[in-house]
This record gives C-alpha cells, sequence and structure tokens, in this order.
C-alpha cells in the first residue's frame, strides 16, 4: 500500500466517497494533519523533474487569461525541448501549469497511482497543477472524477450547476452553454481533500500561488459499451446485407424487419457485466519508462532506476519500481518504451530468442521476491 494513499483514505473513509460518488456532488474534508503535503511532491521536485525531462513536454500545458499558450510560440519549448528558465519566467507572470502524467516525477507518485487504481478498480493517472497569481484556466467540466490533494498556496473552487449526465464528451467551447450561476464555493488548503465529480462545471482562483496533485480517475464509459454492443449486432445480425429497392418497398421492409428482429435477439443476449469484466480485464500495462543513473554494479556495469507505469489499457503488465542492470537487451526494452507502451509478449522479442514470456514473466517475479521490483497484475 502506498504510504500517501494510506493518508488520503484515513481522512477520505470509503463510505464517505462512495455516498459522494453517487451523489455526484463535490465535498471537501480539511485538513487534520494526517497528510504531509510535503511528502507528496514540491515545486522544486517538479522543476527538477521537468528540467531532466521525466515528463514529455507534449504532457505539459500551460494556461494564461483563459486560454492554452502555444510552447513553441513563446519560447518555453524548442523543438522537444523544454526550456525551464522560460517557463519559469514565463508561469511566475501569472497563469496556470498543469504537468499531466504527474506519477512519472518520482516513484511514491507512481505508487501512489498504481495503489489507487487497485483501490477504485479503474484507470488512474497523476496531475500536477500550480498557479501562480490568477487562474489561466476557464470555466469547464472534466470528463473524469477528481480527487484533489491541495499541497501549497490557497484555492477558491468555483461550482456551477449540478453535474451533467453525459461528462464522459469531452467539454469544448461549442457544444453547449456553460451555466452561469455559482452554486457552490470551497477555499483549499494545505492538507485538505477535495472530490470533484465529472461533469461538474468549476472554475479556480488561486489566492496567490498555489500547487496541488489530481488523482485523475477514468471510467469507461456507456458509450464504450453501446460502441461495443453495436459491433456485436453488425456482425451477427448481417446488418450488412444490401436492400435492392428495385425489388420493391415489401421486399425492402421484410429484409429490415429481418434485421430488425436479429439486431433485437442480438441485444437481448448481451451480458454488460461480461463486457465490463472483460474491459477491466484489459487495462494492466507497462506504460513508461523514466531513467537516471544509479550506482556502478560490482561487476562495473551500470544500473538503471526504473520506473514502470500504473495500469492502463491492453493485456500488459504493470508494475511500481525496480532496479536493473543497464544490459544491451534491457537498453533496447527501454528505448521502446520510450516510443510507446509495450506489450509483454514484444518483451522476448527485444530481449533475445533465448527468451520466452514465460522466462520473461519468472525473471521478474524473481525481482520482486528480490524487493527489486512490485509487479500490479490489476
Amino acid at each position: 500500500m502506498s504510504p500517501i494513499l494510506t493518508s488520503i483514505r484515513s481522512l477520505l473513509p470509503d463510505d464517505d466517497l462512495r455516498s459522494q460518488m453517487a451523489a455526484r456532488t463535490a465535498y471537501r474534508v480539511p485538513a487534520d494533519g494526517t497528510i504531509d503535503p510535503a511528502a507528496i511532491v514540491t515545486l522544486e521536485t517538479i522543476e527538477q523533474g521537468l528540467a531532466r525531462g521525466v515528463i514529455p513536454v507534449d504532457e505539459l500545458r500551460v494556461f494564461g487569461a483563459y486560454s492554452q499558450l502555444d510552447l513553441e510560440r513563446v519560447g518555453v519549448v524548442k523543438g522537444k525541448a523544454l526550456r525551464p528558465l522560460a517557463l519559469r519566467g514565463l508561469a511566475r507572470q501569472g497563469g496556470t501549469v498543469v504537468v499531466n502524467n504527474a506519477q512519472r516525477l518520482t516513484p511514491e507518485l507512481w505508487d501512489l497511482a498504481c495503489a489507487a487504481e487497485r483501490w477504485l478498480g479503474t484507470g488512474v493517472t497523476l496531475a500536477a497543477v500550480i498557479s501562480f497569481g490568477q487562474s489561466g484556466i476557464e470555466l469547464h467540466y472534466d470528463s473524469a472524477d477528481l480527487i484533489i490533494v491541495h499541497l501549497n498556496g490557497s484555492k477558491t473552487w468555483s461550482f456551477f450547476g449540478p453535474a451533467i449526465a453525459d461528462s464522459a464528451k469531452r467539454f469544448t467551447n461549442h457544444h453547449r452553454d456553460p451555466p452561469t450561476e455559482i452554486t457552490g464555493e470551497v477555499t483549499m488548503r494545505p492538507g485538505d481533500l477535495l472530490y470533484v465529480p465529472s461533469g461538474l462545471f468549476h472554475r479556480c482562483t488561486p489566492g496567490d500561488w498555489s500547487l496541488h496533485l489530481g488523482i485523475i480517475v477514468s471510467y469507461p464509459s456507456a458509450a464504450g459499451f453501446a460502441n461495443y454492443a453495436a459491433e456485436l449486432v453488425n456482425d451477427e445480425a448481417r446488418a450488412g446485407a444490401p436492400l435492392p429497392g428495385f425489388l420493391g418497398e415489401e421486399a425492402v421492409a421484410a429484409e429490415l424487419e429481418a434485421v430488425k428482429a436479429r439486431m433485437i435477439a442480438q441485444i437481448a443476449a448481451i451480458d454488460p457485466m461480461a463486457w465490463y469484466a472483460e474491459h477491466q480485464a484489459r487495462r494492466a500495462r507497462i506504460q513508461s519508462l523514466d531513467l537516471s543513473p544509479g550506482a556502478p554494479t560490482a561487476e562495473g556495469m551500470a544500473t538503471l532506476n526504473v520506473t514502470i507505469g500504473p495500469a492502463s489499457n491492453g493485456d500488459m503488465l504493470s508494475a511500481a519500481h525496480a532496479a536493473l542492470v543497464a544490459t544491451p537487451a534491457v537498453q533496447a526494452v527501454v528505448a521502446a518504451l520510450r516510443e510507446k507502451p509495450l506489450a509483454v509478449a514484444a518483451l522476448p522479442g527485444l530481449l533475445g530468442s533465448d527468451y520466452s514470456v514465460e522466462a520473461v514473466a519468472a525473471a521478474l517475479a524473481k525481482l520482486a521476491d528480490a524487493g527489486l521490483v512490485r509487479i500490479d497484475t490489476v
């Protein structure tokens, strides 16, 4: 269990969170000393991680005057390289910096993300949000639930109206008129927790500068089930059958009624929870590796500190933290993972012909037994 998550759950009991999730209402829990903000993540740690390239530049968002800034145009990014001093100077002029996939910053945050996935039974990522003097983000809602851990400064959250039902649809400026009446406000201070349901419009106003960590809780949506059902129906109900009008309306109507009957029968036969279970079983995945040089081994080979991401999508493996000898084969895996997520089944090809999936799994199990890696089979 992640110590950070233990402190969060102590302040936010499961029954309380479950009740607010069901009601889909915002819920603030004031600090009681349980959570130590400095032990979670600091602005210095975030800036150091960005400088080292732990977070790819495409995971970074900077907002000012209620619009997202083009980081190339304002000189914060050149090519694919971040210019940390330029980012620091720009951010402190007033605005908001959002660091997505912040679990990559430290092993402790990776542990938090992995443990939160097991706790909540769904996909989790982390985001660090830093605001200087004013909020740069307009009124909006998120398509995922948020559990906010406030770390520094203060920030007032203003909520507008009840949470919308179809919150899986991403908010844009064009697809709906946002509400204008404030229906609730809370001011967050270090150590406070806040639950914000998906679909709840909100705007944030920092007191001076503020930092919070967001646990972003993503769910499968009913639309995903509908797409799954539609694919089955199309395949099984012969929905691709032609409808030649030359045969007459009666023939077309008869064929359509036959297709309709087959579709209804297929829909009635679908087990929704079987779809849900299959979806959840596909979440385990190696998401990325973040490397920093370690001490040489007794044999003189370098050791890499390896961080492997929390579960996501696909039949893949998830682990938290490991130390591995940087053999050429391991470096090949690292290079591949920097490009994209990697299925466990792809490891043998990268590690060499002498390896099998079973051998790789056995090697990882030995690492786990030695305490060098924690493997989460979500």
